[in-house]
């Protein structure tokens, strides 16, 4: 038996200015059997947490994290 997938999750490398990210939004909601796509407005607290992250990361490769 195999698994049904229910939903796919797309991370953008970047943030994109809403008028421009429109074109992508479109392009997926071409794709076959895609129900919905929603935008997820970036913040603040967001931007922190994705700082914070890359630098434990970026210090847990070099071996710098106590």
């Amino acid at each position: 038996m195999t698994d049904r997938i229910s939903a796919f999750i797309v991370t953008l490398d970047h943030d994109m200015r809403e008028d421009d990210a429109d074109s992508v939004r479109r392009a997926i909601s071409m794709v076959r059997h895609v129900l919905s796509v929603s935008a997820v407005v970036s913040d603040v607290a967001q931007q922190i947490a994705d700082e914070r992250a890359r630098e434990y990361w970026r210090k847990k490769f070099i071996g710098d994290l106590g």
